[in-house]
């Protein structure tokens, strides 16, 4: 298929995180937000850090955990990245206490997957804005991490 899309890597993405905020059980399930306290990305067209943010997080009846960010990132050449995603990790419920414990996940012990969009008034990003965004994510101590991906 001549048309079909291809992934081009743009960079990983470590989140460090604070510890949740639970909001309570609410009409469409249990909500929490999670600080972003920083991070760092790294890829071959975007350097630099993650400055703040936040994840609000819908645990559903189902077990399905929705995911709902925004934060800022800072290129390396000092540009400002606005950075929102939403996406869903499911099957945690079974591998939760074992990450709990400190045990390390291989990441296709769950589903973590994003969509992400960026907003910048920076000319040299603006190509950000112009292309769909995924990632995938895995668990770490204090934090998350994504490999992230333009749709081509």
């Amino acid at each position: 298929m001549s048309n079909a899309p291809h992934l081009e890597f743009l960079c990983e993405v470590a989140l460090a995180t604070a510890p949740p905020q639970p909001i309570g059980e609410t009409p469409h399930g249990t909500r929490q937000m999670v600080p972003v306290i920083g991070g760092a990305f790294a890829g071959p067209r975007l350097h630099g850090k993650v400055l703040a943010g936040g994840d609000w997080i819908l645990q559903r009846p189902d077990g399905v955990r929705e995911l709902d960010a925004r934060m800022t990132w800072q290129t390396e050449d000092g540009a400002l990245l606005y950075v929102t995603y939403q996406g869903y990790r499911t099957q945690l419920m079974e591998v939760l206490p074992r990450w709990l414990a400190g045990e390390h996940l291989p990441p296709e012990a769950y589903y973590h997957r994003i969509t992400l969009r960026f907003e910048t008034s920076a000319a040299q990003y603006a190509w950000l804005q112009q292309v769909v965004v995924i990632g995938s994510g895995s668990l770490m101590q204090g934090g998350v991490s994504y490999q992230v991906f333009a749709v081509r």
